[in-house]
């Protein structure tokens, strides 16, 4: 008698240590699962934030030239270089080449 009681208590820890493994297992998979999703979520966020950020610098460096542009007087080589490209043309053909 006190053999089989031990073989069903036995029996039953390794039940017991089945259902726990089988649902560790559930477990991990649903977390591997969501660490893939959030990995994803992640690089797409990522591209978002470079692609701002690119588009950032390209702004910046556009209004840091246009405000070296603009700035006066200009040197003497600035004006002279300026001078010798639009110097020799209309108005309206002057106008055209500054905001293209």
């Amino acid at each position: 008698e006190k053999a089989k009681k031990e073989a069903e208590e036995k029996a039953e820890r390794e039940r017991i240590r089945a259902i726990a493994a089988k649902a560790e297992s559930k477990q991990r998979g649903i977390l591997e699962a969501k660490l893939a999703i959030d990995a994803v979520e992640i690089a797409e966020r990522k591209a978002e934030s470079d692609a701002l950020a690119a588009k950032l610098a390209e702004m910046e460096a556009k209004r840091e030239a246009l405000a070296k542009a603009r700035m006066q007087p200009k040197l003497p080589e600035e004006e002279k270089a300026l001078a010798d490209r639009y110097g020799n043309m209309d108005v309206k053909e002057r106008a055209f080449n500054i905001l293209a």
